[in-house]
């Protein structure tokens, strides 16, 4: 872990609440302070202080325009720099923000001016830069009513080239400032990192990336030979890159590198794709188990059991409430049975697993369903038991986690997973007073309605949770499109939560099951807070996204849920949902649980 002398101070305070409890937990979960810490601009690195943290680590001198006239090319100056040039007054942390906005603006002016491929479409400007340093929650110059971000990955890249920043620490600050990191696998990153690496200026990382999209432009790459890839690419790809960085020119990396390596650049991380499988296919499974078990018995709706009657019950129930509802066990049953037989011609497991199923399950295609026919439901019970213990035999099998990922998307989509295992994402009805509620509607987008609830509810900035945990929280379709088309997410931050998100949700589970037992003792203790931290950096490294970093504020509300269920275990909440800590933080975010003002 992370050790705490290289923290920075905001980032202290995240991991100290953590580690100690700072703020009153006493020996309970309490959602609503994690919550308010949460919703705390100043518990959080923000953009302003990251900026001048990295420029006071770059060395960038307080009067940046005068010092620059002496030099033809920003390179050379920021050479210099690191050569330790007497007579240059640095940044520090006493200077005014005024003193940090002129030197970026300065440096990422000039930086755009030598450039002449590929050039921003509008100048950079002061107002924009001035954002940026905001030390306030709210500023008024912006759109949003909020602080800005550094909205675009590549004016975040811009600024690591402006700051003359090597490699290592150009990934530290597009992951603390919420993007994601370098991929080998695209062209245009392959190009940067090789830049970085040899302190290349950004006009050349332009040229060069201009020169091979007008290559690429005239160059047929035959499909086959795009769905060849595996994981090891990737891996030879970093390999040739960080094991051989010393190139003589950049012609002779562009020749030796970029253009051999075009069938190569399919812009998405193989090891990422087959991680994300690995990660996903058992929640999905346990989720598909849920939903059966849950409502095995379906008599009490006065429906019967016909499939097509039950369809119109959950679409009136969804019209007159405005939610989406996880389906009945009923047709969930049907859905599983008919996309089992699809999906085990292409899978080994999958048709072990469909020469399971009772025979009698025929009737379904041909009659409604009757209450005697529900042992099927119990025989698929079984079937997906017996995949949920045989899959690890298959982690190393592509084709077979692919097809099996595949087979669980057609089943149950993501939207009613996340259903299962956070509730707080379907919308809840209340009675009560009026009042204005923000939202996940289906398609993931923040909306708001009147909504009625009693007056003790307690009331939040939805905005300052939304911003932060939520700002690119995976959406109800993101699932689906990134199986589809992984290379249109090389940039998506989604697909990193996408990760942390289903690897916490199946470690919880774990870790909850361990402190059940009670015949484990603490030294037998495989799941934990340390264990989690460091196995989610290893995948996270290995996928090449950006590591868990405490001043992230999703990523401090999954490690304080982790370090919750580790410290505190209790019969009447845990056992309910392995995840409910969490769930309960996002609900109360959403005022769809009150709080007495006794």
């Amino acid at each position: 872990m992370e050790s705490e002398h290289q923290m920075g101070k905001v980032t202290q305070l995240a991991y100290s609440f953590i580690e100690e409890d700072l703020l009153v937990m006493n020996d309970e979960l309490d959602p609503l302070v994690v919550l308010d810490f949460l919703q705390d601009g100043d518990n959080f690195k923000r953009v302003a202080d990251l900026l001048k943290e990295t420029m006071i680590m770059a060395g960038i001198p307080t009067e940046v325009k005068k010092s620059l006239e002496e030099y033809a090319t920003i390179n050379e100056f920021l050479s210099d720099l690191k050569e330790g040039k007497k007579g240059i007054s640095i940044l520090s942390s006493s200077d005014s923000s005024d003193e940090f906005i002129n030197s970026l603006f300065t440096l990422l002016s000039k930086q755009e001016d030598e450039c002449i491929h590929q050039k921003r479409k509008y100048k950079w400007n002061r107002p924009t830069i001035s954002r940026w340093f905001s030390e306030s929650q709210t500023d008024d110059d912006s759109k949003s009513g909020a602080s800005e971000s550094i909205r675009s990955r590549k004016d975040a890249i811009a600024i690591c080239f402006a700051l003359g920043l090597d490699y290592s620490a150009s990934r530290d600050f597009l992951n603390k400032s919420g993007h994601a990191v370098f991929n080998i696998r695209n062209h245009e990153d392959a190009v940067y990192i090789y830049c970085l690496l040899n302190h290349r200026p950004f006009s050349v990382a332009r040229e060069l990336i201009h020169k091979y999209n007008k290559e690429l432009a005239a160059f047929h790459i035959p499909e086959e030979k795009r769905i060849i890839h595996t994981e090891n690419t990737t891996l030879l790809l970093t390999n040739q890159i960080l094991g051989n960085s010393n190139w003589e020119t950049d012609d002779n990396f562009f020749n030796t590198f970029l253009l051999p390596n075009m069938v190569n650049f399919i812009s998405y991380s193989k090891t990422t794709l087959n991680q994300y499988y690995k990660i996903k296919n058992p929640i999905y499974l346990l989720a598909l188990k849920t939903i059966l078990t849950n409502e095995k018995d379906d008599s009490n709706t006065g429906l019967g059991f016909d499939k097509r009657k039950i369809q119109e019950h959950i679409h009136k129930f969804q019209k007159d409430h405005d939610i989406t509802i996880p389906m009945s066990s009923v047709q969930v049953t049907y859905n599983f049975i008919n996309k089992i037989r699809k999906y085990s011609s292409s899978s080994e497991l999958l048709k072990r697993a469909n020469d399971m199923l009772d025979i009698h399950i025929e009737r379904i295609n041909e009659k409604g369903w009757r209450e005697e026919d529900f042992r099927t439901v119990n025989n698929s019970l079984d079937v997906i038991d017996y995949i949920i213990n045989n899959m690890s035999t298959y982690y190393n099998n592509d084709n077979e986690q692919k097809t099996l990922s595949d087979f669980l998307t057609d089943t149950v989509t993501a939207y009613k997973m996340l259903c299962i295992w956070l509730p707080s994402v379907a919308i809840d009805n209340e009675d009560g007073s009026e009042y204005v509620q923000e939202y996940i509607d289906i398609d993931g987008c923040i909306k708001r309605r009147i909504r009625k609830i009693d007056k003790r509810q307690r009331s939040y900035k939805q905005s300052a949770l939304r911003d932060t945990v939520l700002s690119s929280f995976p959406h109800r379709n993101f699932f689906t499109q990134f199986e589809k088309h992984p290379e249109k997410s090389v940039h998506d931050i989604s697909i990193r939560k996408a990760i942390i998100l289903l690897f916490y949700m199946n470690y919880a589970r774990n870790l909850v099951q361990e402190i059940s037992n009670p015949n484990t003792t603490d030294e037998e203790m495989e799941f934990g807070f340390e264990n989690f931290y460091k196995t989610m950096n290893k995948i996270l490294g290995n996928c090449q996204l950006g590591k868990l970093y405490y001043a992230n504020p999703f990523d401090w509300l999954i490690l304080e849920s982790i370090k919750k269920l580790e410290t505190y275990y209790d019969d009447d909440d845990i056992e309910i949902s392995p995840v409910s800590f969490l769930d309960k933080v996002l609900s109360f975010s959403f005022n769809l649980e009150g709080e007495s003002d006794d």
